[in-house]
Parts: C-alpha cells; sequence; structure tokens
C-alpha cells in the first residue's frame, strides 16, 4: 500500500476518534447543563436550545441566569469542544467528496459549498453561545435560534448529497482493503490410490473364472470397475 494512502487513513482514523471524544464530551456538557434548576424550576440542555427546536427554547439563557448555580462555563466549554468537532467532520466531509469526484466524475463543487455553509452557521452559533454567556442580551437568542436552524437546514441537504457519494467511498475502502490483501492459492490433492495395482486386481478376477462360471450382475460390476479404474487412469496421466 502507497505511503501516502496509509497516512490519509491513518490521518482520517485519528479525525474520526477525535469527532467521537468531542462529540461524547458535548453530549456530557450538555446534560451537566441540563441539570441546572433554574429558580421556577425549569431546566434546559444547550443541545435543545441549539437544536432543531431551538425557537422554543429562547427562555433558557433567562432560566440559566436565574439558577443559583451558574452553568456558564460548561456553556463555554462546549462552544470550545465543539471547535474540534467542527474540524474532525469539516476534514473528513472535504475528503469525502474529493475522493468521490475523483472516482464517480461527478462535481463535488455543491456538497463542498454545502459543507462550508454547516461550518460557518456552526461557528457563527458557537460564537453567539459564548456571547450569550458571557455578556446578556434580549435579541441574541432570536439570532441564535435563526443560525442554529439554518445549519440544521444545510446540515439535512449536506447528509442527502453524502449518500451519493457513500457507494464511492465504499468503493474506496473495498480498493484500499484489498490492496494487499494475500492471495491464496489452495492446491488440491486427493489422495488417489495406485490405478495400476487396482487394475491388476481386476484382471486377476477376470483370470479366476471363465466367463461360463460368471452370472450377469457379476460381470456388470467388473465392468463398472474396468470403467472406474480407466477413468482414474486417465487423470493420472
Amino acid at each position: 500500500m502507497p505511503a501516502r494512502i496509509r497516512r490519509t487513513i491513518g490521518s482520517s482514523t485519528a479525525l474520526v476518534v477525535l469527532g467521537l471524544t468531542a462529540l461524547l464530551a458535548m453530549n456530557e456538557l450538555s446534560r451537566l447543563i441540563g441539570e441546572v434548576l433554574a429558580a421556577d424550576g425549569h431546566t434546559h440542555t444547550l443541545a435543545a436550545v441549539i437544536g432543531l427546536g431551538a425557537g422554543s427554547e429562547l427562555d433558557a439563557w433567562a432560566d440559566w441566569r436565574s439558577a443559583a448555580f451558574s452553568p456558564m462555563a460548561f456553556i463555554v466549554a462546549h462552544s470550545l469542544v465543539d471547535l474540534l468537532f467542527v474540524t474532525a467532520y469539516g476534514v473528513l466531509g472535504y475528503r469525502l467528496f474529493r475522493f468521490g469526484e475523483l472516482s464517480t466524475g461527478r462535481s463535488a463543487a455543491r456538497p463542498l459549498v454545502l459543507l462550508y455553509s454547516v461550518i460557518a452557521f456552526d461557528l457563527l452559533e458557537d460564537l453567539l453561545v459564548v456571547t450569550l454567556a458571557l455578556t446578556p442580551d434580549d435579541q441574541l437568542p432570536v439570532v441564535l435560534a435563526i443560525a442554529s436552524g439554518a445549519k440544521w437546514a444545510a446540515t439535512v441537504v449536506l447528509v442527502l448529497y453524502a449518500l451519493l457519494f457513500l457507494p464511492a467511498l465504499l468503493g474506496i475502502a473495498y480498493v484500499v482493503v484489498r490492496w494487499r490483501r494475500p492471495v491464496t492459492i489452495v492446491e488440491e490433492t486427493a489422495a488417489v490410490d495406485n490405478p495400476f495395482a487396482e487394475l491388476e486386481a481386476l484382471l486377476e478376477k477376470l483370470e479366476a473364472a471363465t466367463l461360463d462360471e460368471r452370472d450377469v450382475a457379476e460381470l456388470e460390476a467388473l465392468a463398472v470397475e474396468l470403467e472406474a479404474a480407466a477413468s482414474r487412469l486417465e487423470r493420472v496421466a
């Protein structure tokens, strides 16, 4: 396998691990944020505030500020970890669409524009989250909800495009896996008895008695054995 392909596979694997680790860390931070009780007893996870239903979580910031324990440090940490996640899926997505373009000849311009759009909306979302965590503002939650909605809309379209390039990626993965797989040649060896000895034994049977002394069934059995012995002789030859 060429060194370049090995490096690409190694770095892509590292990016996958980085992305999954960042995702797990963000989920845990969101869970911790969701355990913070507001003054009126309400709770909100950050995943809901920046998720598909962001428009229904506009009061989350006021509730967090009224809580006895402020989750703002967790919120800022969530945005910082999200930068690692954006880096991981951004590089992996770029490689995926470039590989698909080379394999299928289909232009990757549109999916790459969508990928850049998702990254831009995600970074804008992180910036707004950090800003809201540090400075109270009554209007920014609405802007954040709009940015989150745009990010998720672009993500859905991007995933649909990625599904078109997935067969190409699977083909590349198959070629890479098969690249240096050793080819095993199995030689079938059959344990063949000595056909000449068997033929001699049949001839001795024929000489042991005359045709008048044998019945039809015995002659037919000898004929079958002679035919089988002749077939084995042909294979040996």
